[in-house]
């Protein structure tokens, strides 16, 4: 009799389906950093980074929900078992989430349409912020859904005390401004050269944007994920800490990485800060 009960426990077990772990991500869609198909990341540099991040995570079943900054808020703060796809550091979702840090996030550029250039206060081709928002006749243009590096929020700061920088809500984490730039409803705002050059791609010839590299844009900044703050945000967080740590031992890849979605002579300029934080990355767990 014992025979038989151990046999048919081995033949239940043996039947029993194992259900790996569920991790929804919410996606933030942003031009040549997070194209979508179907609702998941499909081509950029956060497609990247997620592919590389679900072979480190096998036991985990990896789903995508594409979604906004407010609604990430608010489903975090409700307590919803979710991390976001790769983003820099908001203090918005500092307050509902964990965030564990991946890689350095490269320095924005300032973006403007080609008959603004003469007038911007360039030296080498770098222009500097500070003299930019003292130029009379030139507005900008922001929103708050986006994180700008400590160099220039200061700055910002300032601008929009004096209102020579707009503050726009964007749902489309900013996409929108980039077209009030090209119909000159302002006159430049701040974004990855990879989102112009995306952005460029799919615009009529006479509607090409430029950036232009910022004097006081020399930081980078910290991308990484975020997890609810829960229990299971807690938990899910250690294993993408642990599964970060493990990647940032093998920094070419991750700088590789950086080539194929940046231009090569910025990812040039900052490559030895970018293995630098990586190293030291694989090296440092996360305090929650």
């Amino acid at each position: 009799m014992r025979r038989t009960i151990i046999i048919l426990s081995s033949l239940i077990a043996i039947s029993t389906p194992s259900f790996a772990e569920e991790l929804t991500w919410y996606t933030l869609p942003i031009v040549g950093l997070a194209e979508l198909k179907d609702g998941k990341p499909s081509d950029g540099a956060i497609y990247a980074v997620q592919k590389l991040v679900e072979s480190e995570l096998p036991q985990l079943e990896h789903r995508y929900i594409v979604s906004v900054p407010n609604r990430v808020i608010h489903e975090m703060s409700s307590g919803t078992p979710l991390c976001t796809t790769i983003g820099v550091k908001h203090p918005d979702r500092d307050e509902v989430g964990y965030f564990v840090p991946f890689v350095p996030a490269l320095p924005m550029h300032l973006v403007v349409r080609p008959e603004i250039q003469d007038r911007l206060p360039l030296t080498n081709g770098v222009v500097s912020f500070e003299k930019l928002i003292q130029t009379e006749g030139l507005q900008g243009v922001i929103t708050p859904a986006r994180t700008y590096s400590a160099d220039l929020s200061e700055l910002i700061l300032l601008a929009k005390k004096e209102k020579k920088i707009a503050s726009i809500s964007s749902n489309s984490m900013g996409g929108n401004l980039l077209s009030m730039i090209s119909y000159g409803r302002y006159d430049y705002t701040l974004e990855y050269p990879i989102v112009v050059s995306r952005t460029n791609e799919s615009q009529s010839s006479s509607a090409k944007l430029i950036s232009i590299p910022i004097a006081e844009g020399i930081h980078m900044g910290h991308a990484g994920f975020y997890c609810t703050r829960s229990s299971w945000g807690k938990n899910m967080a250690l294993q993408l800490d642990s599964a970060i740590r493990r990647m940032a031992t093998h920094p070419d890849q991750l700088i590789d990485l950086y080539r194929s979605t940046n231009d090569e002579e910025m990812v040039s300029r900052f490559e030895p800060q970018i293995r630098a934080y990586l190293l030291e990355r694989a090296k440092t767990a996360t305090e929650l």
